[in-house]
């Protein structure tokens, strides 16, 4: 292990000179957490927004559904498939650019 000169991590407190060493790298991890959790994330918005409001997508949905209008159906699923997979892509890009830059 290596020694802490604790009265030089006081001074760089102090005077305001970076303090958080391992952010950087703990970045391309936080990407990934974020890029994973995504999709899960916008399907429990889509339960919560089904349970709880009636407007939205989720509410288009089921409209769609009960009134056999599969045509407006299978429009919402691709919409909200094309979202998640934009936003998993940008997350995605975003990750490996990080992983490159901060990795070791």
């Amino acid at each position: 292990m290596r020694e802490v000169d604790h009265p030089a991590a006081a001074r760089a407190v102090a005077d305001g000179r970076p303090r958080f060493g391992r952010i950087p790298g703990a970045v391309p991890g936080i990407l990934n957490a974020a890029r994973i959790s995504i999709p899960l994330a916008l399907f429990g918005a889509l339960v919560a927004e089904s349970l709880v409001t009636r407007t939205g997508i989720s509410h288009a949905m089921t409209i769609a559904t009960t009134t056999f209008d599969y045509t407006r159906l299978w429009a919402d699923v691709v919409a909200v498939t094309v979202t998640v997979i934009v936003l998993y892509e940008i997350v995605a890009l975003l990750h490996e650019r990080a992983r490159r830059r901060f990795s070791a």
